[in-house]
């Protein structure tokens, strides 16, 4: 017996160092071969720190975790990072792992892990990362084990604990983020029939739509108890509930899903509390400010009916109904409530007819303080035909409100009374029968003031008023100062209803004038002087114009400041429509000087928006240019030291970074600079010409009747050769520069022996060693032909001196300057007609690609604007939109490809033409 036991503990002993020694020992190959067949799976970087495998946290089960886990995406996506776990840990059942048939998996921890979801503008989605098959074959793996390997999940909890989830959808402009989000699931997966509980909180809830943030750091609290009949896929709601803030609805039902194509739902939801504070918690500026402290009377009633089948385009319907009665708040420390609150809200989503869609505010009353507010409205037939019947009137006395709402370090005064009612079709908008829709009443604005920390300078409107038609919504004034700043607007906006009711675009005619307009004042202050360098303007962020507003602006602004510049007189036409800014003849003095501008911001393309500009700028004082443009310190640094004023005509193209910035290397123009007169006070290239030829004369120098023209491309500057003349002695200066700070110069000139001055003797016999190394004789002539190369960085630049003539007798050299300009003429026709022949090649070549471009853009312009449609066309119902964007982001993709193809086609069919013009040109 005692050798038993003694055999029984060894025994027990050896299988406890294998529980314990058998992860540690395959540890490594493991780790690798997760590791390699993790990265063949997926169109993304995948890694973690450590992998740990153990049989005694949930023995008799294997626990599986992964350390340090992250997810980091390839193109477009490079550099984000899509997840990443602190910890991923599931547990198997030993059993299925040691038979290798049917691996079954018990439970699953997600452990701090953070997502980041992201959609681009086209509908690509960050985390569509799974490889297509016979995308990428992975090589063979060693394995013993025959017959079919299954995976079975067997779950009988899956947890997330401390979950940050953001989503950011850009072809939508929708945005929503969790903070501490936990969520538990238990129950039998592995059944047929089984309860599922499910107990879900996060700690801050956000939601931002076009612009608009309508859920701002609320807690969510959701539980589920579910009865879940797997095999026939039917699930029946018990006690659920689902709570935002102080808000919470319970519902029951059942969900059912008769095939892979339909799901069935019949359920109903109700408030689990009927007591107005529940709803009042939705408005985020009411929760976030002593909401525990509020005095709320008054009854609430929320309930509703979702019923129907969801397939293809089919959606479930829908019945809302929002009551509140005699209903107020108020808060301890203010003299005056919000009362006689009182609500009726009715709304049918009809998801078989979506034209049989209502919505019926029949009632929305408050008095702020005694500050009354109403509304009504009625709207049918949205998808056809929208006909509405609308009427908003209240009057509100601003300062009463501080009275009612605790608007700490506000001062807010003036007086708004609003009359505003519509009535009709939005046919008879569309067919101009504007006496079949009644659209009218006003808005006045009177006195009204604001200030608060928060904004940077005090906003007053002295009065503004607008009065509404079926045409158009007329400004009849506007007048505000804003700090020091003042503003005048009067014009008219047309297709107002159809831009509120069917996103159509709207139109208007705008008088903008002001004797100052300091935007520098509502600019954030960042850093010190000490940290920051000069830049044109403090960062930005790209401006989108929208897509659905065109609008005629005259302006006529008197004085504008913005960072270091100061504008005056800014008088001319901007034109606001389909996503650009175009600018017609705006004039405005600027920099000592003027300057007329035309030409157009583009932000078709959000991610990538251009401009393309005509400059006419007369006699700009050159160092107020260089302290107010980085651009021009960077194209051009050698302005840090001249002085004089310079007139330019520039054609300049550029598309923008995110800070508004242009793209250097992106920038292409062309133009030509002309001054009367620029000194220049020093120059590093001029200094070492001086020192070669041991002359003073070029320290400090004055360039008259200056003339040059330039091109821009790839990041350089190309200069044409034009003449100067310093100290009487003409140069003639050609080449190119970039925003590298490298340089390639040509400055040719013809130096009188008398400029050597005194030290002749020293200066001549330096120069004919030069010369003589380069195979010359320097001869006895009265002037020395000769030319300098001019390299390296701004900084630090490379001076090579080149002679010309020689030495050669008087008559030799003008023989040989004869037969050089014979040459020459004959070289620069011919040069002349190559670059007409390539000029012309590159623009037909530049043709084929802008159309095939332009073919391309409209194939995706008009699958997005489908697929636009498609989403509009599915109202507010949540799958069917879902389905409708999936529906778009694959029409779009498919546009895309095919404007792809036509680019590759056209670049091919550009490159042919170049390359026979080259040949050509070759042969000349």
């Amino acid at each position: 017996m005692k050798k038993f036991l003694k055999i029984l503990l060894i025994v027990l002993l050896v299988i406890l160092i294998i529980l314990i020694a058998a992860p540690v020992l395959f540890k490594k190959q493991i780790f690798n071969k997760a590791r390699e067949i993790a990265n063949t799976s997926v169109n993304a970087r995948i890694d973690f720190a450590d992998l740990r495998l153990s049989l005694i946290r949930n023995f008799p089960n294997l626990s599986v975790s992964l350390k340090g886990v992250s997810v980091a995406n390839l193109a477009p996506f490079e550099g984000d990072t899509l997840v990443s776990f602190d910890e991923f840990r599931a547990t198997v059942d030993l059993i299925s792992v040691i038979k290798m048939d049917n691996i079954k998996i018990k439970g699953i921890l997600l452990n701090n892990p953070r997502i980041n979801a992201l959609v681009l503008k086209d509908g690509t989605a960050n985390w569509d990362i799974a490889k297509e098959t016979g995308e990428e074959e992975v090589g063979p793996v060693d394995t013993t084990v025959t017959g079919k390997l299954g995976m079975t999940v067997a779950l009988k909890k899956f947890e997330i604990r401390n979950a940050g989830l953001l989503y950011n959808d850009r072809s939508q402009d929708m945005a929503a983020s969790m903070e501490g989000f936990n969520f538990i699931l238990t129950g039998n997966l592995g059944e047929d029939f089984t309860s599922i509980k499910i107990n879900s909180t996060a700690a801050k809830v956000n939601f931002v739509m076009g612009g608009i943030r309508y859920v701002t750091d609320a807690l969510l609290n959701i539980m589920l108890d579910v009865d879940a009949d797997l095999a026939n896929s039917v699930f029946t709601l018990g006690e659920n509930s689902i709570g935002i803030n102080d808000l919470a609805l319970k519902f029951g039902g059942v969900v059912k899903m008769p095939d892979k194509e339909a799901i069935d739902v019949d359920m109903t939801f109700e408030t689990t509390k009927t007591d107005f504070r529940s709803l009042l918690s939705m408005v985020p500026a009411i929760y976030m400010k002593d909401f525990t402290g509020l005095r709320v009377a008054g009854a609430l009633a929320l309930s509703g009916i979702v019923k129907g089948t969801l397939r293809g385009e089919q959606t479930p319907s829908a019945d809302v109904k929002l009551a509140v009665e005699n209903a107020s708040f108020s808060y301890p420390d203010l003299p005056k409530k919000a009362d006689n609150i009182n609500i009726n809200i009715q709304a049918h989503y009809d998801g078989v007819n979506n034209d049989n869609t209502t919505v019926d505010v029949n009632r929305f009353h408050v008095d702020l303080g005694g500050n009354p507010v109403d509304l009504t409205m009625h709207l049918i037939t949205p998808m056809s035909d929208p006909q509405v019947n609308a009427k908003l009137a209240t009057h509100v006395d601003f300062q009463s409100l501080t009275d009612v709402l605790p608007l700490d370090s506000v001062n807010l005064t003036g007086v708004l009374d609003a009359d505003v009612s519509m009535m009709g079709r939005m046919s008879s908008i569309e067919t101009e029968k504007y006496d079949e829709f009644q659209a009218d009443g006003k808005v006045n604005l009177t006195g009204f003031r604001f200030n608060s920390p928060d904004v940077p300078a005090p906003v007053t409107i002295s009065r503004t008023s607008m009065i509404f038609s079926p045409q158009f919504v007329e400004l009849k004034e506007f007048d505000a100062q804003m700090g020091r700043s003042d503003i005048s607007m009067q014009g008219k906006l047309e297709n107002f209803i159809p831009y509120i009711f069917k996103n159509e675009t709207i139109k208007g005619s705008l008088n903008l004038a002001s004797n100052l307009l300091d935007i520098n004042e509502f600019i954030p202050e960042e850093g010190t002087e000490e940290d920051t360098t000069a830049e044109d303007t403090t960062a930005m962020t790209v401006v989108v114009i929208p897509r659905n507003i065109h609008f005629m602006i005259n302006s006529n602004l008197k004085k504008v400041k913005y960072d270091k510049l100061d504008i005056d007189n800014i008088v001319g036409m901007i034109e606001i429509v389909d996503g650009k800014a175009i600018l017609s003849k705006l004039g405005m003095n600027l920099l000592d000087g003027s300057m007329v501008m035309s030409g157009e911001y583009n932000t078709q393309d959000t991610a990538s928006p251009m401009v393309d500009f005509h400059f006419d700028m007369q006699h700009i004082d050159i160092p107020s240019a260089f302290e107010t443009f980085n651009t021009v310190q960077k194209l051009a640094p050698v302005a840090k030291n001249a002085s004089g004023n310079v007139s330019v005509g520039l054609d300049f193209t550029s598309f923008l970074a995110s800070d508004m910035q242009p793209v250097m290397n992106s920038v292409v123009g062309r133009g030509r600079l002309q001054s009367n007169n620029v000194v220049l006070k020093s120059s590093n290239v001029l200094s070492k010409i001086g020192d070669i030829i041991k002359s003073d004369k070029f320290k400090a120098l004055s360039m008259k009747d200056l003339d040059v023209k330039f091109e821009i491309r790839n990041g350089r500057i190309f200069i044409k050769p034009f003449e100067v003349n310093i100290g009487g002695n003409k140069l003639t200066i050609s080449g190119d520069q970039g925003i590298d700070k490298t340089m390639n110069y040509n400055i040719a000139m013809s130096i009188p022996r008398a400029l050597l001055g005194s030290g002749a003797g020293s200066a001549l016999d330096g120069l004919t060693s030069l010369a003589g190394s380069q195979g010359l004789n320097l001869g006895t002539g009265g002037n020395i032909d000769m030319g300098f190369l001019v390299s390296g960085m701004f900084g630090d630049p490379k001076v090579s001196p080149v002679f010309g003539s020689g030495g050669k007798s008087l008559k030799e050299q003008v023989t040989e300057q004869v037969k050089q300009q014979v040459k020459q003429q004959v070289k620069e026709n011919l040069d002349a007609q190559k670059e007409k022949l390539m000029k012309d090649a590159e623009a037909e070549a530049q043709r084929v690609r802008d159309e095939a471009k332009k073919a391309g853009d409209e194939l995706v312009r008009l699958a997005g604007k489908e697929g636009d449609q498609r989403i509009k066309d599915a109202g507010i119902n949540p799958l069917k939109k879902k389905a409708a964007e999936e529906y778009k982001k694959q029409l779009v993709k498919q546009a895309q490809s095919k404007s792809d193809k036509l680019q590759k086609e056209a670049d091919l069919k550009a490159e042919d033409i170049l390359k026979k013009a080259r040949e050509k040109a070759d042969n000349l």
